[in-house]
């Protein structure tokens, strides 16, 4: 990175979108997520620009947002499957 720049950071919670009751994964909600997910982050880029002058050419002109994932290992505990075995690798 160079030197001022930002990067805005947000995670989602993959196994929020596990329904025990049908046994599925909602790919649709999650998709869902992601866009919304996307434009708070780039919202929040927004709201740093307006806040501050230093670097906003940097900042404006790359826009870095970087989304994360937790809760893989609590899905795989769900359906009991090991962390780590063949089946978590095609899990998703």
């Amino acid at each position: 990175m160079a030197y001022g720049d930002l990067c805005m950071f947000g995670y989602i919670n993959i196994s929020s979108f596990f329904n025990e009751s049908s046994n599925k994964f909602n790919y649709k909600e999650l998709e869902d997520a992601v866009r919304v997910l996307t434009q708070i982050l780039d919202d929040c880029i927004e709201i740093h620009l307006e806040s501050s002058f230093r670097y906003n050419d940097i900042i404006r002109k790359k826009r870095r947002i970087a989304i994360g994932v937790c809760g893989f290992a609590d899905l795989l505990e769900t359906l009991n499957i090991s962390y780590g075995g063949e089946d978590s690798i095609n899990i998703l």
